[in-house]
């Protein structure tokens, strides 16, 4: 049954491509890598030698050359001069010993001049005749031959390969030189004659031709054979191949239908051409023996992984079948094979495991989310937080610097500002695709950035975000940047981001601010007038229009001298814009004085500077003639509005002068100056005298506990409100308490505003 089954079938297959192909590839591919390798590097070695016996040669016959200077241009062994003298003879014969010492590649030296009778030598003076007679008998090579070869016009003329009988019986192979210092058709011509035994030849090339069975071939420049195997058939084929010495690289040939790889080498001082013959047969016999050990361990493994492979399929599939039949009790049978059954039921469960790998992602990033909005509040687990953290995938410890960016949103928009800042740390474009967000800040209506490393220039590297959220979201994003920090200190690093943000008021809703450890002096960017902005802003509440005009000359004074780049200016101008129109139409809906349409117009599209302000100061002029005309009405509004506003959020533990400055589009100071100059006193009284009234109501009123009362009157921390209330009452909220049970309701309603009286 196992062998009808088409999935066991496929099991069998699948198996054996996968255990052996590749091996059988492996094997192949490495064979004719090897080959290629292994026969490549023994010709270049032989190459090399081959080179190095040339220069060898070389550069002996280069000394054989100056030798045959020397001998040619002393004149006691000119032979005219020698003449019959027998004096002057055994000199000559004495001075061609000295010079044979020099040299040890020739065995003999001589000298002869063209048409002379007597050959002069470093063993003795003999008569031509004698000499190839008896003295030494050639081969190959006559006195004939030794006169046209004196009388050559070339410089050096070559002997190849010669047996040689010399007197007393002994026989060897010589080389025999011509060289004559004075080429052409000077005559009579002189002659240095120098005999090579080729054995000294042969005995620096055995080394290269031995190993694998080839043969070093020495040919003259006329493509006759100096030194090698005469009758060889590749001696025959390589005479004239001037292309293989020319060749920087071994070449393969074809010679009698045997393929040779042959390399060459050319003799620079006589013309010589030395080629190196090397069999391929001879080269390729280890590695073809390699391969036909490998055929039979290949034949043996086969054998073995077929038995493997059939044994192991087996087992593979019951196992399959076993799991069909649990996979089918789990979704109900489709039709098609065995695999294909598996396969839907696998899916099926994939399908359930992403949807639980989601849930438990979505559980991980809650933690996670906990854990950030933990630590940036500053809680004291924060070893505990960072490693609960990384277990759930925000490693915050894999930097030792990180930096913290808050993100404000002029407007809530709750779960789409998440998803664009997602969307915009995943694309590459950023380069934000390492940081962490924390999308439930300490501060809600606010989003967190932990960027690992410290950066130069954070107002470059934000501006393409900045613009990418605001058109994604369709409203203002001001950013909040800390100075470096590590990771056990992000609580610190998220203050000063957020202090950074204070301010956004000056400088709008868009801003981009660094935190510094000088805030007040605006040392966010290189210019930024942040004292100047308010007190202009000041100037404008007291509609003193020509200090207000005076304080904008004196900004476009600042941006002039500063050198600022053109977005640094035009954000400048625009909050002078932004603080000029709401310092001056905040808290009020008197349209007579709103400036008109065309004019909004034309101050949010300005061209120049000039042109703002010119713009800037018509519109003061007549917004604060207008205003002072009615400045009775306009202040009781705006003050109205402010008391309004103080009431109904003092009671909130978020509460406070920043926030109620922002409310206004108003600093601080300028908030706090403008409240104290209309009403005689500070916002921080009013607050508290409120909150103290309050707090006397719901203790006499009611039987709140001392900590819920304090709740309810901005104060969470119990200590702190029992503190504050004894400062201003002199009795604790407990004592107050008992004190007011005793005393009748009128003293009561009396009582508690006593001392704001």
């Amino acid at each position: 049954m196992m062998l009808r089954s088409k999935t066991f079938l496929r099991y069998m297959l699948s198996y054996a491509l996968v255990l052996f192909l590749p091996l059988l590839v492996l094997c192949v591919v490495f064979y004719f890598a090897a080959l290629d390798r292994f026969t490549e590097e023994v010709t270049l070695s032989n190459s090399r030698a081959l080179e190095q016996v040339q220069e060898g040669f070389d550069a002996q016959l280069e000394q054989i050359v100056h030798l045959s200077y020397l001998i040619q241009n002393n004149s006691s062994l000119h032979p005219s001069a020698i003449g019959s003298d027998i004096v002057a003879a055994r000199s000559a014969v004495n001075t061609l010993s000295t010079y044979k010492s020099i040299t040890t590649l020739p065995e003999l030296i001589m000298v002869y001049a063209e048409n002379s009778d007597m050959l002069y030598t470093n063993a003795g003076v003999l008569s031509l005749d004698r000499f190839f007679s008896q003295q030494y008998v050639y081969g190959a090579h006559t006195r004939q031959d030794f006169e046209e070869a004196v009388s050559s016009k070339n410089g050096i003329v070559t002997w190849g390969s010669d047996t040689v009988e010399q007197y007393g019986g002994q026989k060897g192979e010589y080389i025999t030189l011509f060289i004559a210092v004075q080429s052409g058709n000077i005559s009579p011509k002189i002659r240095s004659i120098y005999l090579i035994p080729v054995k000294r030849l042969r005995q620096a090339t055995e080394g290269i031709a031995t190993q694998y069975g080839g043969h070093v071939y020495v040919f003259d420049q006329h493509h006759r054979l100096v030194m090698g195997e005469p009758g060889a058939p590749v001696a025959a084929q390589l005479t004239g191949m001037d292309e293989i010495v020319q060749q920087l690289r071994p070449q393969r040939v074809m010679i009698d239908h045997q393929e040779y790889l042959l390399s060459g080498a050319l003799s620079k001082i006589v013309g010589w051409q030395y080629i190196f013959s090397l069999p391929v047969a001879e080269v390729e016999a280890p590695l073809n023996s390699l391969l036909l050990r490998m055929a039979l361990i290949m034949a043996v493994v086969i054998l073995l992984g077929g038995w493997f492979v059939y044994w192991f399929s087996m087992r593979q599939y019951k196992p399959l079948h076993q799991l069909r039949q649990q996979a089918l009790t789990y979704a109900p049978a489709e039709s098609g094979t065995e695999l294909e059954q598996v396969s839907a039921v696998l899916r099926q469960l994939s399908r359930d495991s992403d949807n639980y790998r989601n849930r438990l992602e979505n559980s991980r990033e809650a933690l996670v989310q906990n854990c950030l909005s933990r630590l940036l509040r500053g809680d004291n687990e924060h070893e505990a937080l960072l490693e609960r953290a990384k277990e759930n995938g925000a490693d915050l410890t894999a930097s030792e610097v990180w930096t913290v960016i808050a993100l404000d949103f002029s407007r809530d928009l709750g779960i789409s500002a998440a998803k664009a800042l997602h969307a915009a740390l995943l694309s590459e474009s950023f380069r934000f695709g390492n940081a962490i967000l924390c999308e439930n800040p300490p501060d809600s209506g606010m989003a967190v950035m932990l960027v690992p490393g410290a950066e130069e220039d954070w107002e470059g590297r934000l501006f393409p975000l900045q613009d990418y959220l605001q058109k994604t979201l369709g409203c203002s994003v001001a950013f909040g940047v800390s100075l470096p920090c590590g990771a056990g200190t992000l609580a610190e690093a998220y203050r000063q981001a957020t202090l950074a943000l204070e301010g956004k008021l000056i400088r709008g809703n868009s801003c981009i601010a660094v935190y510094s450890n000088d805030q007040g002096n605006g040392k966010t960017v290189p210019y930024y007038p942040l004292r100047e902005l308010e007190v202009l802003q000041w100037n404008l509440l007291q509609l003193d229009a020509e200090a207000t005009t005076r304080c904008i000359h004196t900004i476009v004074e600042g941006i002039s001298k500063s050198g600022v780049s053109f977005s640094v200016a035009r954000m400048i101008c625009f909050d002078v814009v932004n603080v000029t129109l709401h310092s001056l139409y905040t808290v009020t809906d008197n349209k007579s004085i709103h400036p008109t349409d065309s004019m909004l117009e034309q101050l949010s599209g300005f061209e120049t500077i000039h042109e703002l302000v010119t713009l800037l100061e018509e519109l003061i002029h007549t917004a604060c003639t207008s205003m002072r005309q009615m400045s009775g009405e306009h202040e009781d509004e705006r003050l109205e509005c402010i008391r309004q506003y103080v009431e109904e959020n003092c009671f909130d533990p978020e509460f406070s002068i920043y926030s109620t400055a922002m409310h206004f589009a108003l600093t601080p100071s300028n908030l706090s100056h403008y409240f104290k100059n209309l009403t005689g006193q500070s916002i921080s009284d009013y607050v508290q005298a409120l909150r103290r009234a309050e707090a006397c109501r719901l203790l006499t009123e009611t039987n709140d506990s001392i900590q819920l009362i304090g709740q309810k009157t901005g104060m969470l921390n119990v200590s702190s409100f029992i503190r504050s209330f004894k400062q201003q009452t002199g009795l604790t909220p407990g004592q107050y308490r008992s004190r007011n049970n005793k005393i009748s309701k009128t003293q009561r309603d009396e009582y508690p505003m006593a001392d704001d009286e």
